[in-house]
């Protein structure tokens, strides 16, 4: 059986195709995580705020869906909220978040611009975590896609990094004494 040869014309076609995906990858943009406290580590009763920041090369950005991954044995989202840069652009966002009900470990964000869109370096989410059992626990994006305000893909790359939570018991316990001496 006889296979046609490919043209000249979807050749060339083909290779612009392939240096253009390759450029985007090589050009994608970093969403990195910051945490308050810094360093990634909480201890309870605190909670921990993460914000999601873009880096000065994301430019025109109108909106994003993305989703975040970790171990729900470790971390449970509270709240989800446009970062600083969203929410002091001139236009009116919209923020919709899925987690608590599978609380399977993933967190699902859709984020829109209204009328207007931003530059970066700055954060474009902040999410604030509670404790649920002691260990570290990485936070990473298994899905993501930023857009710009003519519904192009900005292609982003979504740094994982470690959040790491404990609940000592105190070493401080009254003596027996004392507690005998309260009943």
């Amino acid at each position: 059986m006889d296979h046609p040869r490919p043209s000249l014309k979807s050749l060339a076609l083909l290779s612009v195709v392939l240096c253009s995906l390759i450029a985007n990858a090589a050009n994608a943009q970093e969403l990195s995580g910051v945490t308050n406290p810094v360093g990634g580590g909480f201890i309870c009763p605190n909670t921990i705020l993460v914000d999601l920041n873009v880096d000065a090369a994301v430019v025109d950005l109108r909106g994003f869906s993305l989703t975040l991954s970790y171990d729900p044995a470790v971390l449970d989202p509270i709240s989800v909220s446009a970062g600083s840069l969203v929410a002091s652009a001139s236009c009116a966002n919209t923020l919709y978040w899925i987690d608590a009900a599978t609380n399977d470990g993933s967190l699902e964000v859709d984020l829109a611009l209204l009328g207007c869109s931003v530059n970066g370096p700055g954060s474009v989410l902040s999410i604030e975590f509670e404790g649920v059992g002691d260990g570290t626990t990485t936070l990473q994006c298994s899905n993501s896609i930023f857009r710009d305000s003519a519904n192009a893909e900005i292609p982003v790359s979504c740094l994982p990094f470690d959040i790491s939570y404990s609940c000592p018991v105190p070493a401080a316990g009254h003596s027996w004494g004392m507690l005998k001496t309260s009943y």
